[in-house]
């Protein structure tokens, strides 16, 4: 998706997203709005996670180049990402619909298959607040699922399914999980 591999003289870049279904290069520079007051001094909105790489402002600015604003690139669906990062189609499966057993083989199948694949909390749809907060998930937020694991507990044999999920936030969440497993 990035044409430049390294960081370019001139400042320029260019980045392939995916606009209602068709490829566009998108060239943006490498001036990206930055907060400079005392109390904040970093990039205005995304940043990486080492002083040394730009690619993460790259593909915001490119995104938002893309679709408007800056403003677009806040929230939105983890699905319509996949599909403008990827142009790859994207499947959304809401586990209120679906019976539990059916939704974690097809969860198994696109972890042996290495699909791509998130998890997200929304209150406002499940209409269930409280109950998501008690349970010590970030409402409004994606996780990246890694892989599954199946356990047998030791004592009576009975079967626990683990999902394994990344935070895209890392260890600057200030939405994390709240919870033992």
């Amino acid at each position: 998706m990035f044409h430049a591999k390294t960081v370019t003289e001139s400042g320029a870049y260019a980045v392939k997203l995916y606009v209602n279904g068709e490829p566009i290069d998108i060239v943006i520079d490498d001036y990206f709005p930055y907060d400079s007051r005392p109390e904040k001094d970093c990039w205005m909105f995304s940043r990486d996670t080492t002083e040394n790489e730009i690619w993460v402002q790259i593909l915001e600015k490119a995104y938002a180049k893309a679709f408007g604003s800056y403003e677009v690139t806040e929230g939105g669906k983890p699905y319509q990402a996949f599909l403008n990062l990827t142009g790859f189609p994207a499947d959304i499966l809401y586990h209120s619909e679906i019976e539990p057993d059916s939704l974690w083989r097809i969860i198994q199948m696109a972890v042996r298959l290495d699909l791509p694949m998130v998890a997200s909390v929304n209150s406002l749809v499940l209409g269930e607040i409280a109950a998501i907060k008690a349970k010590g998930l970030a409402d409004h937020h994606a996780y990246t699922v890694l892989t599954t694991l199946t356990v047998a507990h030791e004592d009576d044999g009975s079967v626990v399914r683990l999902i394994k999920i990344r935070n895209p936030y890392g260890t600057r969440a200030k939405r994390e999980w709240q919870n033992n497993w």
